[in-house]
């Protein structure tokens, strides 16, 4: 019976050291983000107007964001990703895309070392796109609920800032007048402020 009261007391003493000693290494952080990069779009072969749009190219864009991470591992995201004006040649005709995107991530790092640290993403967006076939007036607009993935790798500059390196597929970002969707895909280079 003692010793099943001294394992109990230990286990106690134990876990209330781990939780008085976890605020100090798992301080939570605010940080906001802003990168660059290449965005691959991948357009429809059925817009559902019979027009054949399929082609694939590419653009530059840019991403602003903040998060919060609760601890060392956990944290969250919301990010705006701009996506300008990209002209594909398709089976058709020149074809201009363009649009935005606001995603609500979830986020898990792992450090690999006093300075990199690797991480995952996953969350919803909300994107707005819209298309336009110059050649025969055809003109379309798109809102879409797509889920969101990625992940990316972080170089610790200082106590403040850090280098990122990040790779994200948007899923499906448009679907016009029924036809079959629209795919996106951006590698990013940016930095991000903790405060």
């Amino acid at each position: 019976m003692k010793i099943n009261h001294l394992v109990t007391l230990s286990a106690l003493a134990c876990a209330s050291q781990l939780v008085s000693a976890q605020p100090a290494e798992t301080a939570p952080k605010s940080y906001i983000l802003g990168s660059l990069g290449n965005a691959r779009l991948n357009s429809p072969a059925n817009t559902g107007g019979g027009v054949d749009l399929s082609g694939s190219g590419r653009r530059d864009t840019f991403k602003i964001g903040a998060g919060y991470q609760f601890d060392s591992t956990w944290g969250a995201e919301v990010n705006y990703v701009n996506l300008s004006q990209v002209t594909l040649t398709t089976a058709t005709s020149p074809v201009a895309y363009s649009g935005q995107l606001t995603t609500l991530v979830g986020t898990a790092s792992h450090l690999l070392g006093d300075f990199v640290s690797v991480g995952v993403r996953l969350g919803a967006a909300i994107t707005d796109m819209k298309a336009e076939v110059p050649a025969n007036g055809y003109s379309s607009t798109s809102r879409q609920n797509s889920l969101v993935w990625g992940w990316g790798v972080q170089y610790q500059l200082n106590k403040s800032a850090g280098f990122m390196l990040d790779y994200d597929d948007f899923g499906n970002v448009g679907r016009f007048s029924g036809g079959d969707k629209i795919r996106l895909r951006v590698i990013s280079a940016g930095l991000k402020w903790k405060f």
